[in-house]
């Protein structure tokens, strides 16, 4: 994000009349009653606590917010949501040891799903990701940095990354829910070839029958 598109949205937060505090408690408050704080019950909970305030308005709010890395915006199970950021804490479960052959393209694969950009997701985005979401182990003091650019290039050349003025997307060439391409071509290959065995065993079947009726 350029410094002019930085102070734009800055300058959304600032005259709104809305604060991004608001935002980030109302996140909290519906964290702690085990719920999903995606943007209705947003809404519901500031409007409680300050008053009639458009949804239009707080939609807004949080996509600046979102922007200036203020609140973390997550896509999961076709439903949007928001995060504190602070309160995403490195999970001793999931440690990612990175070394200069690690091949991250999963990783930021996985990143890029979660954050749920619309318009794709920066590496300085995705990496602020990976640090806050994995407890890193570092071989040889390697730059996460120029190791995730490695991976993110080279996941582009192989179509499972789309690069688009340095946002990546997931690309159509990545394994999906239903397996991966090469899965998926595989499994077709072989119903195809079932389907041609069925139809000689059935001209075989009809070829002898023909015979016999000959003899």
């Amino acid at each position: 994000m350029d410094k002019k598109t930085r102070r734009s949205f800055a300058e959304t937060l600032s005259s709104s009349q809305i604060n991004t505090k608001w935002l980030l408690d109302a996140i909290r408050k519906i964290k702690q009653q085990k719920q999903r704080p995606c943007l209705d019950r947003i809404s519901h909970v500031i409007k409680q606590q300050h008053g009639d305030i458009s949804q239009d308005v707080i939609c807004s709010q949080l996509e600046a917010a979102v922007q200036l890395g203020e609140i973390l915006k997550v896509y999961n199970k076709g439903i949007w949501s928001y995060k504190d950021p602070t309160r995403v804490t490195s999970q001793p479960t999931r440690t990612l040891k990175v070394n200069r052959k690690s091949d991250l393209t999963k990783i930021i694969i996985k990143c890029i799903r979660e954050l749920g950009e619309p318009e794709g997701s920066t590496l300085k985005n995705i990496e602020k990701y990976v640090r806050r979401s994995y407890t890193l182990d570092f071989v040889d003091n390697i730059n996460l940095t120029h190791q995730l650019r490695i991976s993110a290039k080279r996941a582009v050349n192989s179509g499972r990354l789309e690069n688009q003025d340095r946002r990546y997307k997931v690309g159509i060439g990545d394994t999906n829910e239903s397996g991966s391409c090469k899965e998926i071509n595989r499994n077709e290959s072989i119903s195809k070839d079932l389907v041609d065995m069925a139809a000689l065993q059935t001209k075989n079947k009809v070829y002898s029958k023909l015979i016999s009726q000959s003899k």
